[in-house]
């Protein structure tokens, strides 16, 4: 696991999208510089803009809990293998 952290992190500072099929894909988005508030104070509080990490879940992923909820969807993933009793 340390080993395919490190290699996803590693790609998404280099910009590049890191995909593991099955389970998902990753990629950084751009957020922009803005103003929020201190609750506490009520003061303005600056936030640079920086860049945020964004993943997307595979079919095969999204399938199986779609499969834990509703019942076997007919997908890749069987859902006996997952089935909550």
């Amino acid at each position: 696991m340390g080993i395919f952290l490190a290699r996803l992190t590693k790609a998404l500072r280099g910009g590049d999208k890191a995909e593991l099929q099955g389970f998902g894909s990753s990629r950084t988005q751009s957020r922009n510089a803005r103003q929020r508030r201190n609750p506490g104070t009520g003061s303005a509080v600056p936030v640079p803009a920086r860049k945020a990490p964004f993943f997307v879940a595979g079919k095969e992923l999204r399938e199986s809990i779609t499969c834990m909820e509703n019942g076997w969807t007919g997908g890749a993933v069987p859902c006996r293998t997952f089935r909550v009793r």
